[in-house]
């Protein structure tokens, strides 16, 4: 999981990227988008994650938790910009001295 630069916050998780599986050394690398999906939405037949979960959007915690968090994630981040469009505004152009919450330092 990791933080993509953009106009506004994105966060990637998964990806094409290979990762190993610790429990069988000798098995081919798998995608990190895959290795994610089964701990997130279970799977049937792999004893390392839990059962599968059916139905529409039914996860363990990856949407669940962006959902709970999501009003807290738009306040603090329109806080941020609101912010900085005042400083900007009052001359003090710089913005180095917000944190990754985007309070000031």
């Amino acid at each position: 999981m990791k933080a993509r630069r953009d106009r506004v916050p994105v966060v990637v998780a998964g990806g094409a990227r290979r990762v190993f599986a610790t429990s069988r050394p000798r098995q081919k690398p798998r995608a990190a988008g895959l290795v994610l999906f089964g701990a997130n939405f279970g799977a049937t037949y792999l004893k390392q994650f839990r059962p599968h979960r059916a139905g529409g959007g039914a996860d363990y915690w990856f949407f669940s938790t962006v959902d709970a968090y999501s009003s807290r994630m738009d306040r603090e981040w329109n806080d941020a910009v609101d912010e900085i469009t005042r400083r900007w505004a009052a001359g003090g152009g710089s913005t180095r001295a917000f944190t990754a919450y985007g309070r000031a330092a």
